[in-house]
């Protein structure tokens, strides 16, 4: 029987989940190892969030668990800790960690980590005492056109989101939008996401028609939405989320601000929404900042890891 990695969680419509498939398509591709997809509930490929590149045997975890053999991998994020696959199964395990929020315990049973952001790997080591390979998430920029000039798109909206789902998350979030609207009433505030599903490349056009990305979330292990935005030329502020000060830097490709320094990042906001010359500047260097992170440079660097520390012997 061939050797197999299997992608925990590979079609649930996230960003890290989406990174995960990717690295298991890279087992396929590169080292000619079939890929299978783990489905922990409901999901398929058929959500219409993001575009995959080919299809994926998918297996439920009671069916995978007794086919996993000590010459298979594993490619999990740490948001299936929970499922407990560290000790339970022979086949060497990879948690890419793209969070530091989304689990309760780490499963910190698996053979090898990978960090999303200098600042993920910090907390790994410093709360569990595990090494990691820092290797960024990669931007999924395709679109059916080019974006609009920043400066003929509208200067009175902005678009936000927030990934947190806290009563926490949503007080701040009431709290920015309700001052910076009192110290701008000609300004828009509108969701990114609109009621119901939409697709990844709906969300990057829609990006990309706003001067403006306020980033209401408070913790992320990365944060591509930001970086996504910075493609575009969309002006971020908002929270950093932490990882997202891998590529962040306020003055050069963005105005946010760390958390909780609240009026800061109204400081900052105000700053940007009001000085156009300014935010043409942070417009004109982001798509800069975003190019760096290809999907080229993604799998060269999957690649040289797997090579180095996971198939040395």
């Amino acid at each position: 029987m061939s050797q197999k990695v299997y992608i925990v969680g590979s079609y649930i419509p996230s960003g890290g989940t989406f990174m995960a498939h990717s690295v298991g398509r890279l087992f396929e591709q590169r080292l000619n190892i079939e890929a299978v997809s783990i489905q922990v509930g409901n999901e398929d490929p058929s959500h219409g969030v993001f575009r995959y590149d080919g299809p994926v045997r998918m297996v439920s975890v009671p069916e995978a668990l007794p086919l996993m053999r000590r010459e298979d991998f594993v490619i999990l994020c740490p948001g299936f800790s929970f499922l407990g696959l560290g000790p339970r199964t022979p086949a060497t395990k990879i948690m890419y960690a793209q969070g530091f929020n989304t689990f309760q315990t780490l499963d910190a049973f698996c053979d090898h980590y990978v960090s999303v952001s200098g600042f993920v790997r910090s907390f790994l080591e410093s709360v569990y005492g595990l090494t990691s390979t820092v290797i960024p998430a990669f931007t999924d920029t395709r679109l059916p056109q080019h974006p609009v000039p920043w400066h003929q798109r509208r200067d009175d909206l902005v678009l936000f989101a927030n990934k947190g789902v806290t009563e926490l998350d949503r007080v701040l979030e009431a709290n920015i939008l309700n001052t910076l609207r009192a110290r701008l009433p000609s300004i828009r505030f509108e969701p990114l996401f609109p009621a119901g599903p939409i697709s990844h490349t709906d969300v990057l056009q829609r990006l990309s028609t706003a001067r403006y990305f306020l980033s209401l979330s408070i913790s992320e292990g990365f944060g591509l939405l930001p970086l996504e935005a910075m493609a575009v030329g969309t002006v971020v502020l908002g929270w950093d989320g932490f990882g997202g000060r891998e590529y962040m830097q306020t003055d050069w490709n963005c105005a946010a601000a760390p958390y909780p320094d609240f009026d800061l990042l109204i400081a900052r906001a105000l700053n940007a929404l009001t000085n156009t010359e300014y935010s043409r500047r942070l417009s004109e260097n982001a798509p800069g900042t975003s190019a760096l992170y290809t999907q080229q440079r993604f799998e060269d660097a999957w690649e040289k890891f797997l090579r180095a520390n996971v198939f040395r012997d």
